[in-house]
This record gives C-alpha cells, sequence and structure tokens, in this order.
C-alpha cells in the first residue's frame, strides 16, 4: 500500500511540474475529437452534387433538409438548396438534383410537382448516389392549421396515379417498407381508378363528344345559310305544274336549240305532273259545280220545311207566299 502511494505521488509531482504539457495534450485530444465530429457530421457544408455526400451518410440513413427550387423536366429531378445544420451566409449554396427513389414519375406528375412542391420545404433521407442525381426517399412539408407535418412524396405520387413503383435501386432491408408503402399506394390507384389511363378515356370521350358537337354546328350553319339564300324559281314551269298554264306547240329552229330544248323538256315533265295529280282549270270546274248544285238542293230544302211550318199559322199569308 505504501508502494502504491508513493507511485501516485511520484506520479502527481511529475505533471505539476509539466502542467504546460498537459494542458496542450487535452487541447489537442479535444481538437482532434471536434474535427473527427465535423467531418462525420458536416454541420457547415452545403451539398451542391451527388458526390459532396458521404457515403456513411447513406450507410446511416442520415435525414437531410433543403428547398425546392425548381423540377427538371428530364428525369423529373427536384433540384434541392440544401440547408446545413450551422447556415453560413458567407458559404455559396448551389442545386443538388434529387430523384425520387424507386417511382417513375409521369408528365402530369411532372406538372404536380412543379404545382406543388417548388418552393416547399423537403427532407430527404439518401439511398443511392448516381453521376447526375442522388437517389432519396423524399418527405414533403404539408402544413395544417392544427400542427406541420410531413409526407412521403413518393408514396402520395403513386396513389394519385402520377407514378409508379420501379425496381428498387439496392436490395437493403430498411428499404423494404418503404417499397411496400410503394406498392400498397399502387393497389390503391388501381382500385379507385386513378391514374393516367382513367384520365384519358374520358378526356378521350370528351373530345370526341366535342368534335361532334363542332361538326354538326357547322353543318347546322351551313344549311341555315341555304335556307336564308332566295330561291330562284321558274315562272313558266311551275304555273304549267299547278295547271295555270299550258305548253304551247313551238317551232323546230327553238326545239334544235339546246338551251331551250332543255326548257322546253321541264315544261312538258311539268305538264305530265299537273295530269297525274289533276291540277287545272278542267279539274276545278267540274267540283265547283257539283258543290253548287249541293248548296241549291241544301237551300230548297230549306225553303221547303219553312213553308210547312208558316203554312201552320192562324193568319193568311200573302198571296206572294201562299202560291
Amino acid at each position: 500500500m505504501d508502494q502504491v502511494s508513493t507511485a501516485l505521488n511520484g506520479f502527481a509531482n511529475v505533471m505539476d511540474q509539466n502542467i504546460r504539457g498537459v494542458q496542450l495534450g487535452c487541447y489537442s485530444v479535444a481538437l482532434a475529437g471536434l474535427t473527427i465530429a465535423v467531418r462525420k457530421v458536416r454541420p457547415f457544408s452545403k451539398f451542391k452534387s451527388p458526390s459532396d455526400i458521404p457515403n456513411h451518410f447513406i450507410k446511416e440513413r442520415r435525414e437531410l433538409t433543403g428547398l425546392v427550387r425548381r423540377i427538371d423536366p428530364n428525369g423529373a429531378l427536384l433540384m434541392v438548396q440544401h440547408k446545413p445544420l450551422v447556415n453560413i451566409p458567407l458559404v455559396p449554396s448551389g442545386q443538388l438534383p434529387v430523384k425520387i427513389s424507386g417511382v417513375n414519375v409521369s408528365g402530369l406528375g411532372i406538372n404536380w410537382l412543379q404545382a406543388v412542391v417548388v418552393g416547399s420545404e423537403v427532407k430527404f433521407v439518401p439511398v443511392l448516389k448516381q453521376r447526375d442525381a442522388v437517389e432519396c426517399e423524399v418527405m414533403l412539408l404539408q402544413e395544417t392549421k392544427d400542427r406541420k407535418r410531413f409526407i412521403n412524396l413518393g408514396e402520395n405520387l403513386v396513389k394519385i396515379g402520377f407514378g409508379l413503383p420501379a425496381k428498387p435501386p439496392v436490395k437493403d432491408p430498411k428499404l423494404l417498407s418503404y417499397y411496400k408503402q410503394l406498392q400498397s399506394a399502387e393497389l390503391y390507384a388501381i382500385r379507385k381508378k386513378l391514374g393516367v389511363k382513367y384520365y384519358l378515356t374520358p378526356m378521350k370521350n370528351a373530345l370526341h363528344n366535342l368534335f361532334d358537337y363542332l361538326v354538326k354546328t357547322m353543318f347546322d350553319t351551313v344549311e341555315q345559310k341555304k335556307k336564308q339564300q332566295p330561291l330562284r324559281i321558274n315562272v313558266g314551269e311551275n304555273l304549267v305544274r299547278i295547271g295555270f298554264g299550258m305548253t304551247d306547240r313551238i317551232d323546230k329552229p327553238l326545239v334544235e336549240d339546246p338551251v331551250f330544248s332543255r326548257y322546253y323538256e321541264r315544261l312538258k315533265r311539268a305538264e305530265r305532273y299537273a295530269i297525274r295529280k289533276k291540277l287545272g282549270l278542267r279539274y276545278y270546274i267540274k267540283p265547283t259545280k257539283e258543290v253548287l248544285v249541293a248548296l241549291g238542293v241544301y237551300l230548297n230544302l230549306i225553303l221547303r220545311k219553312a213553308y210547312q211550318k208558316a203554312s201552320k199559322l192562324p193568319y193568311k199569308l200573302p198571296k206572294i207566299y201562299a202560291s
């Protein structure tokens, strides 16, 4: 026991004599630890390209934050301005190309991203680094009256039919639940008939109906214009057709004239039509005569009945009525 106490006292005396060196050693260890921590956490780094993201960020599924500035149609990439843990204004910012992992975004999906996601804050977890983009699991900040929450962007794209699940880029057990969510979202979209193939059919029918309506309207307009135009009728032909005229014999030179010959043939056809339909004065006189005779007989009967009633009166009628 005395030997241990003697050793500790000797060590304390040495430390007291070299206090400066001990302080430098402690500072060196602390600085080295801080350097390692900063290098591992990257609190000041603003990622501008996929190569800037450390590999251990992907292995540890490190969550990053950024602001979506625009959507690149070539590949449906989200151009995200990365926000570090400690933002230094002097450090220049860039746009990190982020691709939604496991989702093939359609054209309508790109339009939806441009309308909804641009200008919003997102959280993204790197999954795979590529040459031109980094595949990530992206969460979109959605603000409500009560709270703020993050929704899975890839899952919602598939759920509304604006994207289709793709083959997983890496076989990672940690990503298995994410891709199961995408498959469940696809089944929901199929069950609710959401997606481009379901949107095109009503649109196609609507365009077809619109085309039919325009064609019908155009033809109706043409017919109305035709009806509004004054009709030119041949007076001679129509006089003969209704029986108010008859064709005359014409000279041989006029018959040989091709223009007048066609006109004469039309007159003959009109005359045959009037005969077939019994139109003309000779057909009007006979019915008129029959009507007048029937009217006379009817008046005679009325007068006879009136005379018979008058003969039964108590006073005598004048001779003009009695005869």
